[in-house]
């Protein structure tokens, strides 16, 4: 699937332990601290400690991730990353 999935994006975060999202395309990058995805609505990343992939269906387009989440952030236009994680993604910047 080339990020196209015609299923509607959702998110459902339970207690920052529990993460649930749909709409999901592609899983770009992943460790304990960051996971790097792709949904119908931009690209999606994940931040936190002791992050793990749960389950993931390329058929109904659900992730479910489980650690301690500490942000999700959104992405319209996917560039190269320069923050060494590698994938489409931007580094972040806080101000």
């Amino acid at each position: 699937m080339n990020g196209e999935n015609n299923q509607r994006h959702s998110v459902l975060i339970r207690d920052r332990k529990f993460l649930e999202l749909t709409g999901i395309s592609e899983v770009e990058n992943f460790n304990e601290t960051a996971i790097d995805l792709i949904s119908n609505c931009g690209a999606v990343a994940i931040e936190g400690e002791n992050l793990r992939i749960e389950s993931f269906s390329v058929e109904s387009g659900k992730i479910v991730i489980e650690g301690t989440v500490t942000g999700v952030f959104y992405y319209e236009k996917q560039v190269k990353s320069s923050s060494g994680r590698g994938g489409l993604f931007q580094k972040r910047t806080k101000q």
